[in-house]
This record gives C-alpha cells, structure tokens and sequence, in this order.
C-alpha cells in the first residue's frame, strides 16, 4: 500500500487541491439525499473492515489467547483505518481532480483509472501497480480463508452442518482443519467466478455479507449490555468504565 502511494504522487505530474480532497462533495448517485449518500458510501470502509475479528476464531491456535486476541482486534482495527485513510487520500491527490475519468475509465476499477492518470497511460507502471494491488487482495483473501475455516471447522465440530464427521477432522501433520479449509477455498474460488456471470448478484451479496458481518457484530455485544450484564465476566484485557459506553456506540454504529 505504502508503495503504491508514494509510487503515484511521485510520477503524476501534477496533484488535486486539498481543497478538492478534503472539501468537494460528488453525488453521482440519482437522489439528492446526502446522509443517504454517505451512508451508502461508507458500506465500503465497512466491507474493508470486516473480518477484524480474525484474531478471535484463531485463539485457539494461539499462545495467551486471552490477551493476544483481544489486542490484536485492536491493533488491526486501528492499522485498517489508518491504511485505509492514507490509501485513498493518496489516490484523491493523485487523481488530479478528474473523478469523471476515475470512475468511467478504461477499467471497471477507480483504483486502477486513477494508476492510468498518474502515469499518463504508461502500461507498464499502471500494470505493475495493478498487480502489487492484486497481490494485496490475495493476501486479504487468504486472512478471510483462515478466518472462514475456522469458523466452519467450529459448526461442524458441533455437527451444525451436513457431514460434520468428514470436515471436524484435524491433521494430525498440519494440526489445521485442512478439510475444512479445502472447502472454504472451493466456495470462495465459486464466488469469485460469479461476477463472469453477474456482476449485479456479486455486489449485492457483499453488498448483504457486509450488513449481515456488522450486524452478527452486535448481537454479543448487545447481550453482553443488557441480559448478561451482571452475569459477564471481564477479561484481564478491558475497557474498565468505558465498556458500558462504549458498548452503546458499537451497537447504535
């Protein structure tokens, strides 16, 4: 990410305002209802930041699970933001205001449109910065495996799912539930073949992942708040009188 920023400031020849980055305000949407609009347009800063809880369904397999996790929620909650924030930002710099050829460039994706402005069309630095993008994407995708398939590993070693017996076995070699993991893999590779189908049904379902993620957020965290209030026991690793509170706004968000 960081190369890819400082790769695109670097060679555009020139920069947007910060007038343009901090303060314009495009609505290409059809309705004129702004909170609207930014609702709509967070979803993606949502979507980014699903799977933050990775550190949880891994503590299993983790020395002091009972701290580390917890921190590690943290820390990639905050590491997310702030390379998120640097990311696009340094994509706004480099776009040199042009939002229409961003969006309605020679590719389906922004990120790469704005890689084509920087570079004046030279194929080759758009290219290479396409793939070190790809690459990062890869990367995700393999942190959402891990993720998934330890969560499916869970269900089926409580035999919430069709043959439970055959996928809540565990390498004795890898002490990984690579059954498990091959058929998280198979269903994901599915998925992402879907947008040569249907791009609409492929955005509406992470469309749907990203709610139903956010929502399945709240539900323990809701209870923790109200039926197991007095009942909950705190972790060496909290947030003292600010749980409550803070509890509150994680729900409402």
């Amino acid at each position: 990410t960081i190369i890819i920023i400082i790769s695109v400031l670097t060679v555009a020849p020139s920069l947007s305002t910060s007038t343009f980055v901090w303060t314009e305000f495009h609505n290409e949407t059809g309705t004129d209802n702004v909170a609207y609009v930014c609702s709509i347009g967070l979803l993606m800063c949502c979507y980014s930041s699903s799977g933050y809880e990775g550190a949880a369904h891994m503590a299993e397999e983790t020395v002091n699970a009972s701290s580390s996790a917890p921190k590690a929620i943290v820390l990639t909650t905050v590491a997310t933001a702030l390379t998120g924030l640097v990311y696009i930002v340094g994509l706004l710099y480099a776009c040199q205001e042009n939002i229409d050829q961003a969006l309605n460039g020679g590719t389906d994706n922004a990120a790469v449109n704005i890689f084509a402005i920087a570079f004046q069309q030279n194929k080759a630095g758009v290219l290479a910065m396409s793939v070190m993008l790809i690459i990062n994407l890869f990367c995700a995708g393999f942190s959402s495996l891990t993720v998934t398939s330890r969560i499916g590993f869970a269900i089926a070693r409580d035999n919430g799912i069709p043959l439970s017996t055959y996928f809540k076995k565990v390498n004795p070699k890898t002490h990984a539930p690579d059954r498990m993991i091959f058929l998280v893999f198979f269903l994901d590779v599915l998925l992402c073949l879907l947008p040569l189908i249907s791009e609409t049904a492929f955005t509406a379902i992470t469309s749907l992942a990203t709610i139903g993620y956010h929502i399945s957020y709240a539900i323990p965290i809701f209870l923790r708040l109200t039926s197991a209030r007095k009942t909950f026991k705190q972790n060496e690793f909290n947030l003292g009188i600010l749980s409550i509170p803070m509890g509150w706004i994680a729900v409402v968000w």
